[in-house]
This record gives structure tokens, sequence and C-alpha cells, in this order.
């Protein structure tokens, strides 16, 4: 048999309520269904955009939304791309105060070219341990981007030229031939 509630939404409770409730389901479709806006972003900065820092209690992106009044803000880390759903007004104020976040954190982001795809396993390490220390001792965030062909660095100065640093020395490491390797 067929349910007769199927694809029907029942709200209950006090008639205040379930009024509220269902303007504000109503106002939510309607956003829904209007048109998304899509700002693509560099990938090394997903965590500074979308993860909390450590203490904080809300992400950047969550900042952004709650001042911006938008219904949605997402950031994809695969696509790269950040969602804005909401009303007009919202969605301007929400992508504005992204670009200049954007903006912001352009500046402290850096590069370092991989001569071939041979020396990702090297950066990366055993287990993601190598990487994890150029973190770490760097306090940066490290990026691999296999289609530029690079490792993209976001970070203050300071730390910013040590995870250079200590890239390209992975890299020399990496590329120098097996027979000059003896320690």
């Amino acid at each position: 048999g067929s349910d007769p509630t199927m694809g029907k939404l029942i709200i209950t409770g006090r008639r205040d309520a379930v009024n509220a409730a269902g303007k504000a389901l109503k106002e939510l479709l309607e956003q829904a269904t209007k048109e998304v806006k899509t700002v693509e972003f560099d990938g090394v900065l997903f965590s500074a955009l979308a993860m909390r820092a450590e203490g904080a209690a809300e992400t950047l992106l969550d900042k952004i939304r709650a001042s911006s009044g938008c219904a949605l803000l997402h950031a994809d880390r695969q696509s790269r791309t950040i969602q804005i759903l909401g009303n007009p007004e919202a969605m301007a104020a929400a992508s504005r105060m992204v670009d200049e976040a954007l903006a912001e954190m352009k500046p402290k982001i850096a590069a370092v070219a991989l001569p071939s795809r041979a020396v990702i396993p090297a950066i990366v390490g055993t287990g993601g341990q190598t990487i994890q220390r150029v973190r770490r001792e760097t306090n940066c965030e490290l990026f691999i981007d296999e289609e530029a062909m690079q490792v993209r660095v976001f970070g203050e100065s300071e730390g910013r030229e040590k995870a250079l640093e200590q890239l390209a020395a992975i890299i020399a490491e990496r590329e120098r031939p097996i027979s000059s390797r003896v320690s």
C-alpha cells in the first residue's frame, strides 16, 4: 500500500509554534530553490576557512554566515569551492566577506614546484608523518596540488619560509641520484 503521509511534513504543537515553523519552512524551501553563489578558493586555505582553530567556538565561514545572515555557507575541499545560499542581500554580503577574507589570506600563500610526481611520497612520508612534521614545526598548512605540480604553503612569513626550506630539502634529497645518497 501507499502511505498517505509520504512526501509530506507534519508539524505538531501549539498553533503559534506550528504557524512559525510552517513559515520558517516555507522560507527555507523558497531559498533552497534560488540560485546558489559559488566562490572558488585555493585548496591550501580549506582549514583556515572551514575548520575550527584550536580553542575556537566557530569557523571563519560560521562567522561570515552569522554576520551576513545567509542560510548556508559551505566549503567543499575537493572542488575548492564555497557555496553560498540565502536571500540576495545576504548572499551578496557573504560573498563580499568571503572575497575580503580570501584577499587577506592570499599574501600568506607561497608555493614550491614539484619536479615530478615521484617526490610526493617523500613529502607525505610514511603514514603522513613527514608532511605532519612540517605542518607542526612551521605552524603552516600544506596542500599538494598535483594538477599544478606544486606544494602550496599557507601561514605567517617566518613559518612559511621555514616550510619552503624544509620542502626544498626533501625534494632535493629525493631527486638526488641514489648512488650519492650514501650516509
